[in-house]
């Protein structure tokens, strides 16, 4: 990560473009909004699992109606997954062609979808489902701390600063026609089409990791259950590849643990 660090801003001094600053800016807010999205989350998922008591400040006249509460969340949920499925569709990534900006205004624009729906979502916390016993809270925190551990590990584990949007603009700085995903393996790319972006499987174990179920909280976990089967098709050559490349990683660590001396 460090070298592609360097590679960036090494790319950036040689290029002459006066717009390497605008993209530049543009790229490191993309990727800086992310992170305060992403406390946002954490914080909104904990309030509404671990602490129910907060959000009954936020009840307005819609939790009045129940009706209008649940399809006022379910029309939130809808405009996140539309956002999500229209910008990652494959005529919009064409209309983009190889412009450097494309997936820095895809993160943009799925951290304002999820902002968007974190500030107007009406909590229903007097409606529990279930409630797990309070010897039991603490293990399910462990189990969303691990589906938290596990977003970053994917992120990691993958190409993370393509994934953000930096490294499409790292080649635009260095003159490179192609897209960072078009220089990955034909298996790779195969597997992108597949299914959904991987750390959208690590956050439902996020969002099912609750000791209160509420009925607000069931319509985004299931929600978005749906939404991440019904976007995957992969298939046996997909497994194996994965489980290729999990088998070269551990190696990888293998190979770095410190040789102990006798």
């Amino acid at each position: 990560k460090m070298q592609s660090l360097s590679s960036f801003f090494g790319a950036f001094r040689s290029n002459p473009n006066p717009n390497k600053y605008l993209f530049t800016l543009y790229g490191l807010l993309s990727y800086g909004s992310t992170f305060f999205t992403l406390y946002h989350l954490s914080f909104f998922l904990y309030q509404t699992a671990f602490q129910l008591e907060i959000e009954e400040s936020k009840i307005n006249r819609w939790t009045t109606h129940f009706q209008h509460a649940v399809i006022r969340n379910l029309f939130l949920v809808f405009i996140f997954i539309l956002q999500h499925t229209l910008m990652s569709s494959e005529p919009v990534k064409r209309s983009w062609g190889d412009y450097p900006l494309e997936r820095s205004t895809f993160i943009v624009s799925t951290n304002l979808a999820l902002e968007f729906l974190m500030t107007y979502w009406v909590p229903l916390s007097h409606f529990p489902l279930w409630t797990a016993p309070k010897e039991w809270h603490n293990y399910i925190l462990y189990i969303s701390f691990a589906g938290w551990g596990l977003i970053v590990f994917e992120s990691l584990f993958m190409d993370h600063f393509e994934m953000m949007g930096l490294k499409q603009i790292d080649h635009w700085m260095k003159g490179n026609p192609s897209t960072p995903m078009a220089s990955k393996s034909e298996p790779t790319q195969r597997l992108y089409k597949h299914m959904r972006h991987p750390i959208l499987l690590a956050l439902l174990m996020v969002l099912w990791a609750t000791p209160v179920l509420t009925f607000d909280r069931l319509c985004l976990a299931l929600s978005l259950t749906l939404y991440a089967m019904l976007g995957n098709h992969i298939d046996e050559h997909d497994i194996e590849f994965v489980e290729g490349q999990l088998a070269k990683g551990l190696e990888r660590l293998n190979q770095m643990k410190p040789i102990r001396q006798s």
